[in-house]
């Protein structure tokens, strides 16, 4: 473990990082708000949305996103409740539960996705000096997030997207 102190591109790489997280996300979250959802049941339903069934296990959601089979739990049942999901146990392993989209749930991405993407570029693109920024910023965060995450949903996209040689 290396416990020297971070050197100057580190440390400004890092509180580039705490100011985008504390300044930057929130400002994304007004647009999921504006739509009656928080950015976890906006990324949720973006995952589901990207499967090419429109379906996903329960236990593979928490993993993606990070949160507990609980807090997955109870924030399922509130976009089940509002009628964006449907839950149901999986054919194959009845222990297991498969959540989907409704039409409804479909709907509400599509009305959001258009500002969110914009909100994106407005915040983390633009500000950037063209696309060889844009490419080692995503060079340097698919490597962190593959250090963090070896889930298929990412890997597989990552070995997918074409990146400038």
């Amino acid at each position: 473990m290396n416990t020297e102190p971070l050197n100057d591109a580190e440390t400004l790489a890092w509180r580039s990082l705490v100011v985008l997280t504390r300044q930057g996300l929130p400002r994304l979250e007004r647009t999921f708000r504006q739509h009656g959802l928080i950015e976890l049941e906006y990324g949720l339903m973006a995952i589901i949305d990207e499967q090419p069934d429109g379906t996903m296990c329960a236990g593979d959601l928490a993993e993606l996103a990070g949160v507990t089979p609980s807090r997955l739990s109870h924030r399922l049942k509130k976009l089940e409740d509002r009628g964006d999901i449907t839950r149901a146990a999986m054919a194959t392993d009845a222990r297991m539960i498969q959540v989907s989209l409704t039409d409804q749930g479909r709907d509400r991405i599509a009305g959001v996705v258009g500002q969110h993407r914009a909100d994106i570029r407005r915040l983390i693109f633009e500000p950037l000096e063209g696309e060889e920024q844009a490419a080692a910023l995503a060079d340097a965060l698919a490597a962190i997030a593959a250090n963090l995450s070896d889930h298929p949903f990412l890997t597989d996209y990552m070995r997918s997207v074409d990146r400038p040689a």
